[in-house]
């Protein structure tokens, strides 16, 4: 009976070692493993016109100071990042950021709304005609992954972004 017992309490630690390692892991809830270059390669695919645009992402010189053109946001909380931009100065636009904790995704949402409403009031006075693309701007997540997407066919981008999780 008192081997019984050492057996039970030593089945029952294996079990408790076992999910504990399980559950356990570097990555917080949450996070994605899907390249950034597959989800653009995607998106572009999706909707040709975002090949058209001019692409910088987390590894181009002086990243953290383009991130800062685009929201105001802490870029220590970046993991990784593209943008896309036309550069005859019409509105479209695409950007899709990875975060490092998802707990931090409220803030980057809020920064995004920022720079819609920013853009807006800037096509006002700019370009009246790009004003209507981005009223119909997208802006969704998946996992840890934020797209913010001004484009023809934004609806379009958008699904393939999904599909990438």
């Amino acid at each position: 009976m008192k081997n019984f017992k050492k057996l039970v309490a030593a089945v029952m630690m294996a079990a408790l070692l076992i999910v504990n390692v399980g559950c356990g892991g570097s990555e917080s809830a949450g996070s994605s493993n899907v390249a950034l270059t597959d989800i653009k390669a995607k998106m572009i695919e999706a909707d040709s016109s975002l090949n058209d645009l001019e692409y910088v992402d987390a590894k181009t010189d002086g990243a953290k100071d383009k991130f800062a053109t685009l929201v105001d946001y802490d870029y220590s909380k970046i993991a990784d990042y593209f943008y896309g931009y036309d550069k005859s100065g019409k509105a479209s636009e695409v950007v899709v950021v990875k975060l490092k904790d998802l707990a931090d995704l409220p803030d980057l949402v809020s920064a995004f709304k920022t720079r819609a409403a920013d853009r807006k009031g800037t096509f006002e006075n700019y370009d009246p005609e790009q004003v209507a693309l981005v009223e119909h701007y997208v802006l969704t997540h998946e996992s840890d992954c934020v797209a913010f997407i001004i484009s023809e066919k934004n609806g379009m981008a958008e699904k393939a972004f999904k599909e990438c999780f």
